[in-house]
């Protein structure tokens, strides 16, 4: 009878060297020392892991069936461990210890029925050699690694070079875009001068009439005169854009030789040309002035502080943030937030991607403007990606937090697991609450 990943279960097929097995003394499913057909892994690769993850599906399911003294001493933790995937570490663990110990290795073979060095499919194969060892078993093994390696390189490179074709796409957008602003800019140029002359006119003729209030007249012109302003910034802004547009896709060619991939959000992946059009438009409403910003400082306004009786870990604390109809920056520890939602999971680039669209959810639900940077640690170097939500990749991101908090202007409302990160933000006059805050609200939507 089959188990549910195409090899039998220790309880239903009981070959006779299984039975044997089975019940051998406790002490024999100890780490046994190298055998001469091992391959002597000492820290096995990513790419064997991969290749070898049937296998490891089973010997887990055989491991389930052990008596506590059967499962080797290695092998404990990998054993207690109830996640759908094993963690990296539990993972090298488990092919080090089943290319050394024959015992367990023996045990897997016989519930993993499927496992044919002759098998069409790459890891079925290379499970067989592994598992079965014929005598060209560690030649034929290490050319499936590479066959397998080099399908992955391939992919990667057909993804990048998808990504620097819709980059190159976006670029052309962007530049249409500018074109139309600057166009916009000149009839409204034009429009102004026209307004600014026949309010002149209507203004010398009342002077000469009657020498009548001209406070209209005035008015209108300061009116002209600030559209011209508005229309200069959008400009300057779709320069800006343009600019950044041009750096994204220098960094996507440099990759592209390289071969290498840079890290962050996967809305710059994606093959979706309606998710690129989406996030380009809200790098454009982020770059816009909210309502009533003039560039003017107007009244002095009272000091952003979470009200008496909420405290920063809780979910009130969020939605209070929400409310604000004043514009707020939030600078949010990316690692805490993963950490917080799955400590086992908290480095994936799937979980990276949940805090990034929660963030998106959270900003677009907000009163008033609520730009938000979302910070990471990296050792790949420091690099920016704009967006809804801009993500920074840095070396040090409890710096770079507290580095926002004391430099970006108006209000700033930090979210950060480490007490002394909270501290040097309210030091610079940032607002500090927690992580849990925001993973809460997050749940609750």
């Amino acid at each position: 009878m089959m188990g549910p990943t195409g090899f039998a279960t220790s309880v239903e097929r009981k070959s006779p060297r299984s039975v044997s097995k089975r019940f051998r003394p406790p002490h024999c499913a100890c780490s046994a020392a190298p055998t001469a057909g091992s391959l002597a892994i000492v820290k096995p690769t990513r790419t064997i892991v991969e290749v070898l993850e049937p296998v490891l599906e089973a010997a887990r399911s055989v491991m389930r069936d052990f008596e506590p003294e059967q499962i080797p001493a290695a092998l404990l933790k990998v054993a207690r461990h109830s996640g759908k995937r094993l963690p990296p570490p539990y993972a090298r663990s488990l092919v080090g210890e089943l290319d050394q110990n024959e015992w367990l290795r023996d045990k897997v073979t016989d519930a993993f029925i499927d496992a044919d060095a002759s098998s069409d499919d790459l890891r079925l194969a290379a499970a067989g050699l592994f598992l079965h060892r014929p005598d060209d078993w560690k030649g034929r093994f290490t050319e499936l690694v590479a066959d397998h390696e080099e399908s992955q390189a391939g992919s990667k490179a057909a993804n990048l070079q998808q990504t620097v074709g819709k980059l190159k796409t976006n670029l052309e957008a962007a530049k249409e875009k500018e074109r139309k602003a600057r166009v916009a800019l000149a009839e409204a140029r034009a429009e102004a001068d026209r307004r600014v002359k026949e309010a002149r006119a209507a203004a010398g003729a009342a002077r000469t009439e009657a020498a009548a209030p001209t406070a209209d007249l005035e008015s209108a012109l300061e009116a002209a005169t600030t559209e011209i302003e508005r229309l200069k910034v959008d400009l300057v802004e779709a320069d800006g854009r343009i600019d950044s547009l041009k750096t994204m896709l220098l960094k996507a060619r440099r990759m592209e030789r390289d071969g290498s991939e840079e890290s962050g959000p996967s809305v710059w992946r994606t093959g979706d040309p309606l998710d690129r059009a989406k996030t380009l438009d809200y790098m454009m409403l982020a770059m816009r002035p909210g309502p009533g910003q003039t560039g003017i400082e107007s009244r002095a306004v009272a000091a952003l502080a979470v009200p008496d009786g909420i405290r920063p870990d809780q979910v009130d604390a969020i939605r209070w943030m929400l409310h604000q109809e004043r514009p707020v920056t939030l600078v949010v520890d990316g690692y805490n937030v993963s950490y917080e939602l799955d400590p086992s999971r908290a480095r994936t680039p799937e979980l990276r991607e949940q805090v990034w669209d929660g963030l998106a959810r959270l900003r677009r639900l907000a009163k008033g403007p609520l730009p938000v940077v979302l910070v990471w640690d990296s050792k790949e170097g420091e690099s920016k990606i704009p967006g809804p939500v801009e993500t920074r990749f840095v070396d040090n991101a409890d710096d770079e937090v507290v580095r926002l908090a004391a430099e970006l202007p108006g209000d700033v409302i930090v979210i950060s697991t480490d007490r002394e990160v909270r501290e040097r933000a309210e030091h610079n006059g940032a607002v500090a609450l927690w992580s849990e805050a925001l993973v809460s609200w997050m749940r609750s939507r």
